[in-house]
């Protein structure tokens, strides 16, 4: 008995292993992939979490979540801070197992988010506009006042209520882009930028079949 229980952990043990080494390589290829299909001027980033790792995907062929992120993407007249793609649901395309490759195929859910300053959304709109945690505030010939931020089907509107002054601003189109497939339906306002976001059903193209398990020449 006590050598059944002293193998069981060893092989415990060396599956654990196993499963941070592959996840270790996982996460690399997927920023590997990020870096390679997404033009950008910053860092790129990509994890892939899983547990039981290995198993899971050679049994059910399945990951349970993975993050890709990027920083320093223009679409359009737009540059963003960063956008992050996160899967959840993973499914591996399970013929491509036989020859040794692990493709992220489909997802069962997925959110994309980008963000932007407030310095390039001022310019975009052509006022000062200053965000804050929940807050956006707006300043026009001296005069500071509040301003609500709405996002709906990929629009970025503002309202602006107290100023003394006529004041027209301009709605502000947030394009599609590089690991942003979709039309961002959701804003939240943080210390000095605008995240924006949406929901996703399929892969980005940018990390479709990505191979998370190929090993560098």
């Amino acid at each position: 008995m006590r050598k059944l229980v002293i193998g069981i952990a060893v092989v415990l043990v060396v599956g654990m292993v196993g499963d941070v080494i592959a996840l270790g390589v996982a996460s690399k290829n997927l920023r590997q992939q990020v870096d390679k299909n997404v033009p950008h001027q910053g860092a790129t980033r990509g994890r892939v979490r899983s547990f039981p790792f290995i198993s899971r995907f050679v049994l059910f062929g399945t990951i349970a979540e993975a993050e890709a992120s990027v920083d320093g993407v223009d679409a359009g007249p737009v540059h963003f801070l960063n956008i992050t793609a996160k899967l959840h649901g993973i499914k591996v395309d399970r013929r491509a197992l036989l020859h040794r490759k692990a493709r992220l195929e489909d997802i069962k859910s997925g959110t994309v988010s980008a963000e932007i300053s407030d310095t390039e959304v001022s310019r975009l709109i052509g006022q000062t506009i200053r965000f804050t945690p929940g807050k956006a505030s707006l300043t026009v010939h001296g005069f500071t006042v509040s301003a609500n931020v709405r996002m709906k089907a990929g629009v970025l509107t503002f309202q602006v209520f107290g100023l003394p002054i006529p004041v027209s601003l301009s709605n502000l189109t947030i394009p599609r882009a590089p690991l942003l497939p979709c039309a961002t339906e959701a804003a939240d306002v943080e210390q000095g930028r605008l995240r924006v976001s949406c929901s996703i059903t399929n892969i980005p193209k940018e990390l479709f079949n990505t191979d998370i398990l190929k090993l560098a020449a």
